[in-house]
């Protein structure tokens, strides 16, 4: 299913999120590589580490952080960068959120 080129990204979210309980990332000291730990809903875990694209907290506004928090789950990149824009939510460079951006 995964690899279905016909699977759209809202049913792999759902899938997700079944096996997926929490997903937490940490900046390894100053550089730009994240600790990536993963909980799955049977108890199991991950951890590796990934490239780091955010800058902490204070990187997004609390409006955008909500936004996405509220509609994250349930909408495709595409959609979320729209409404994002609609709102008027610009991104912390003053440009609009695109679909790359968002998916990120």
């Amino acid at each position: 299913m995964w690899d279905d080129p016909e699977g759209d990204a809202k049913t792999k979210k759902r899938l997700l999120r079944t096996i997926v309980d929490s997903v937490t990332l940490t900046r390894v000291g100053s550089a730009r590589t994240c600790l990536v730990q993963v909980l799955y809903s049977g108890g199991g875990t991950d951890e590796f580490t990934a490239p780091c694209t955010f800058y902490g907290p204070n990187s997004i506004s609390w409006r955008v952080r909500n936004y996405l928090t509220e509609h994250g789950t349930e909408h495709t990149a595409s959609e979320l960068a729209e409404g994002l824009d609609s709102l008027g939510l610009l991104r912390t460079n003053g440009n609009a959120w695109t679909t790359d951006e968002m998916s990120k």
